[in-house]
């Protein structure tokens, strides 16, 4: 008996050794999953994360005598800051007062940093060495004013490592897009458009702004404008191809439409890797306090997605929410992060949730909202490795306000369809009934097991043909592993 529990021990320790629940603090980050930065015991705010040289590059702004000044910091796989990187591993800006840098890393020359912001109503674009020194073979001496005197451009950096910085303009009350292309070292690239600037024409309209710009795989630019182009004006996808001329087979001809309701506030958007584009959007209401939420899906032919939510909007319940951004991950589920709101202070509890493709909540991601109650969210990063990075800001009515990074658990590939070496299992959750298959492997006499969390095992079995099911309907609701071959598949039982 003691030899069986022994067993059953081990089982369970090398589950446990290697999964840990989607949503989960990452342990290996800072102190429980979280870092905490002060740079110089003063004003402190945090913009932007990117990953970077396999550690994690934080944007934002810094106090210095009460001057704020844009930063940069560089944090190790741990959490601890990278004392090799800039200052001790803070890089100050030299500009005063201005926004803090949101942050590219292309693979240019080992992963150079550039970093963004506006400076005196232009858009400025920074290059730096992996080290934090300025890349001085960049632009002009390390920077790159983009466009004209006193455009203000939204910048993307291209799969090839290109820069492409996009504004609005208008020709006799047609709205045009317009967009400049650079080479990776911050010189005009005379190939693109006419001398490096191209220009599409979008429709009737006598203004509008640039919401957000997503890079498809291909080049391809879906540019997301707020402007009157319809009747009762409200938000539009344009899309660009790789030149800068519209696809006119995207949408009516290059542009779509968007679900999106013309007095909502579009907060976030993005790109799955099969073209569909998610948008974010809410509109505060008083009387009572309380948010509204909604998040809208488009084919990737521009058409609403109608199996979304309903009808392609999904609306979110909870009235307290702040959102901040959305992320689709990989496999097709979008993950949505923000804050509960205290509408008397401000800031909150962080608020992370992942939804299935058709809009239902995936319920196999929960977080401790306790974790940081105080806090005020600015935005998310999806790791390679898929776990989640969620940035923000200490609350000032704590004293002086603090970057805050938070890490969880994430499983890249998020419970669906999996593949270990020829074995598929799906669908994955499930109301109890999951498929096995192999391909180009005998599936003669394959034994299984199937055990809870604890290491008990509560059914085995052995699969005779290609294709096959095993139900497990009548256990209760939760995690569930499937021993087959030597793997182990994480099976969701709703």
């Amino acid at each position: 008996m003691a030899k069986i529990t022994l067993g059953l021990l081990l089982a369970f320790v090398c589950v446990t050794a290697t999964w840990a629940q989607d949503g989960s603090p990452d342990i290996s980050f800072g102190n429980g999953g979280t870092v905490q930065t002060d740079i110089n015991n003063e004003y402190d705010v945090a913009y932007s994360i990117a990953e970077h040289n396999g550690g994690l590059l934080v944007g934002g702004t810094a106090e210095v005598n009460n001057i704020e000044y844009p930063a940069l910091v560089r944090y190790l796989e741990d959490g601890t800051i990278d004392t090799s990187f800039g200052d001790n591993g803070v890089l100050l800006g030299t500009e005063t007062g201005s926004a803090g840098p949101y942050i590219f890393v292309t693979e240019h020359e080992n992963n150079t940093i550039l970093a963004g912001n506006y400076v005196n109503f232009q858009q400025q674009l920074t290059r730096f060495l992996p080290n934090g020194a300025l890349d001085t073979n960049f632009g002009n001496n390390g920077a790159l004013l983009a466009l004209a005197d006193n455009q203000l451009g939204t910048p993307a950096v291209l799969n090839d490592n290109k820069i492409l910085v996009v504004t609005v303009g208008d020709q006799s009350g047609e709205l045009q897009l317009v967009s400049q292309r650079y080479l990776a070292n911050g010189t005009n690239d005379i190939s693109y458009g006419s001398n490096g600037i191209a220009t599409a024409s979008v429709g009737l309209a006598t203004s509008g702004t640039i919401s957000k710009v997503l890079v498809g795989v291909d080049n391809s630019l879906f540019v997301i404008l707020n402007s009157f182009l319809t009747q009762a004006g409200g938000y539009q996808i344009v899309k660009l191809d790789a030149s800068g001329e519209i696809d006119s087979s995207y949408g009516n001809l290059g542009v779509a439409t968007t679900l999106v309701d013309p007095d909502f506030t579009l907060i976030s958007a993005t790109l799955y890797p099969d073209g569909k584009v998610a948008l974010l959007s809410s509109k505060y209401f008083m009387n009572p306090d309380r948010y509204e939420t909604e998040i809208a899906q488009h084919l990737p032919n521009g058409q609403p997605n109608t199996a979304f939510g309903s009808q392609g909007i999904l609306g979110i319940p909870d009235n307290n929410l702040t959102v901040f951004t959305i992320t689709a991950q990989p496999n097709g589920r979008l993950l949505l992060y923000g804050e509960l709101t205290d509408f008397f202070e401000g800031g909150g509890p962080t608020y992370l949730k992942r939804y299935f493709e058709n809009g239902a909540i995936d319920p196999s991601l929960s977080i401790d909202t306790e974790l940081n109650p105080e806090y005020f969210a600015s935005t998310m990063l999806l790791q390679e490795d898929g776990k989640i990075v969620c940035l923000g800001t200490s609350a000032w009515y704590n004293g002086d306000p603090d970057f805050i990074i938070e890490r969880y658990s994430n499983d890249p590939l998020g419970l669906v369809e999996r593949l270990t070496g020829s074995i598929f299992v799906s669908p994955n959750p499930s109301a109890g009934i999951f498929n096995i298959s192999f391909q180009e492997v005998d599936a003669h006499d394959q034994p299984y097991k199937i055990y809870d969390i604890t290491g008990k095992t509560i059914k085995t079995g052995l699969i005779s043909t290609q294709y096959t099911s095993v139900d497990i309907s009548e256990m209760a609701a939760g995690v569930y592993f499937l021993n087959i071959q030597g793997s182990v598949f994480r099976l969701l039982k709703i």
